[in-house]
């Protein structure tokens, strides 16, 4: 008698599978779509929106994105004809981790540009003996 199913009260049982389901996503407009499924997940959203934006930025550029949105903010405060010692810094990324709109905008363009550039390249090495074209997996 104890294998008696119970229904699920909810389609969503368990808040935290929602958030690291939300965190893995590839891209802001995967993210976008996602939490426009259902008011749970949208609500889950609301619990944790800078760990699961900065989670989603992470799957978007990779290990590099300090160093991408350290770019991006001095690109957005118009810093990139300042002498080095007045540019951003570590420190201000860490002092600062909340990603704006245009923070996250402003990657979503880095990050399609680096993927032109990674294509043209894989494009360019292109073994002819082998069937399938060379090209680069989000990792490399």
């Amino acid at each position: 008698m104890g294998n008696i199913v119970q229904p699920l009260r909810s389609s969503f049982t368990n808040a935290d599978i929602v958030a690291c389901v939300l965190t893995s996503l590839p891209d802001f407009h995967c993210l976008a779509s996602a939490i426009l499924i259902s008011k749970t997940v949208y609500n889950v959203f609301q619990q944790h929106p800078h760990s699961i934006v900065r989670a989603v930025a992470y799957n978007l550029v990779g290990p590099a994105l300090p160093q991408a949105l350290r770019f991006v903010r001095c690109q957005n405060a118009r810093l990139h004809s300042r002498p080095v010692h007045e540019l951003l810094g570590d420190d201000d990324i860490q002092k600062n981790p909340v990603l704006s709109n245009r923070d996250i905008r402003s990657l979503v363009v880095v990050s399609n540009s680096v993927q032109e550039l990674e294509n043209l390249f894989s494009l360019r090495y292109v073994n002819l003996v082998t069937p399938q074209s060379v090209s680069f997996v989000p990792s490399e």
